[in-house]
């Protein structure tokens, strides 16, 4: 199960550009890490979208610097050859067994 939180950039899914962005690790090839965002925009979005974000409750003993989500609604794709990974933290056990049992 992922459970390590990075800072990396990450760019936008609607517009060009991007920017840097706590993100969960998933897994990686030889050519890509394959991550989900992290994001702190939860009471400004839609039911449809929320009921994809997962919620961080420890998010403090994690390393975040302020109450998070998880963007459960598409994995992303970032390439490692232009991708710098900085480790944040990990989540805990307790919200690892929650995100195990997470149905968006």
């Amino acid at each position: 199960m992922a459970k390590k939180l990075y800072w990396a950039y990450v760019s936008f899914v609607d517009q060009t550009g991007g920017k840097e962005l706590p993100v969960l690790y998933v897994r990686e090839n030889q050519d890509s890490y394959f991550v989900y965002r992290l994001t702190t925009k939860f009471a400004n979005k839609s039911p449809q979208i929320q009921k994809n974000y997962f919620e961080i409750l420890d998010w403090q003993a994690a390393g975040l610097p302020q109450k998070s989500w998880i963007d459960r609604g598409r994995i992303n794709k970032l390439h490692r050859a232009t991708t710098k990974l900085r480790h944040i933290g990990e989540l805990t056990t307790h919200d690892i067994k929650r995100l195990a049992a997470f149905k968006s």
